[in-house]
């Protein structure tokens, strides 16, 4: 601040026209430091309110409340009440869950009506991304670069999952969720690869016997799909109990597969 001060003075005895440039661009400059701002917060209050989502559904389902349920179901519509590819006949999907004996029973029946889309969607970018850590650990002709292209796209599909779920994650909310999917994933122990994991996956080991590199970009496009589904759990409002987890194997055999 005191340098540009500085730098605005020393115009306005050169010139005044000057002077009011630089002051514009500083204001302007400012005023896109307060919205860069905003925009963080407001990206780790949508954060923090999928987590108190996440555990007051916990508790909803420990006490069995109905209350309790009913107040979950609410914060979730309210969630993604505003986007449009969550096509959800909110209504009827209420009535629906007022015929529901219990809490488990209702809080079952929005996460299959609401998060099974969203699901495969996260299942899609999880593919994606381990595809082309895959493809980028294969291809790179260092090690340096292999690494910074790994940590771009595996916090590129981070933010994309919370993006799905709702978190829309900034530059902060990135690195605030990304400390806690890697804590999820080193606490389920899913960093941890060996080779007889992949040996089901690969036929033997069949790609890492034809190419180092394709072995290395198969073992990276895994633990990328591993911190992938780490993420899913993280980002998801309502924890998978109606519906299956997604599998490592399942996700890295689409991968592989498909284009």
């Amino acid at each position: 601040a005191v340098s540009v001060d500085r730098l605005v003075r020393e115009l306005s005895a050169a010139s005044p026209w000057l002077a009011w440039t630089a002051a514009i661009l500083a204001g302007l400059a400012v005023l896109a430091l307060l919205v860069l701002i905003l925009r963080e917060l407001a990206a780790v209050a949508r954060l923090r309110r999928v987590e108190a989502l996440r555990r007051a559904e916990a508790a909803a389902r420990v006490g069995g409340s109905v209350p309790q349920a009913r107040e979950v179901c609410a914060r979730l519509r309210a969630l993604y009440a505003g986007r449009r590819d969550v096509a959800v006949d909110w209504r009827r999907l209420a009535e629906q869950a007022d015929d529901a004996m219990d809490a488990g029973a209702r809080i079952a029946l929005y996460e299959r009506r609401v998060l099974e889309p969203l699901d495969a969607e996260a299942r899609a970018a999880v593919r994606q991304a381990a595809r082309r850590v895959s493809i980028v650990t294969a291809l790179a002709p260092s090690l340096l670069l292999d690494a910074a292209a790994a940590l771009y796209l595996n916090a590129a599909m981070i933010r994309r999952l919370a993006e799905i779920y709702g978190g829309r994650a900034g530059l902060a909310g990135t690195i605030r969720l990304a400390r806690r999917v890697v804590a999820h994933a080193m606490a389920m122990g899913l960093i941890a690869l060996t080779d007889d994991m992949l040996e089901p996956l690969l036929g033997g080991g069949v790609a890492a016997k034809v190419s180092r590199r394709l072995g290395e970009g198969v073992v990276n496009g895994a633990m990328t799909a591993r911190l992938g589904l780490a993420a899913m759990e993280v980002c998801r409002p309502l924890a998978f109990e109606a519906l299956p987890k997604p599998s490592l194997r399942e996700v890295m055999w689409d991968a592989l597969r498909k284009r």
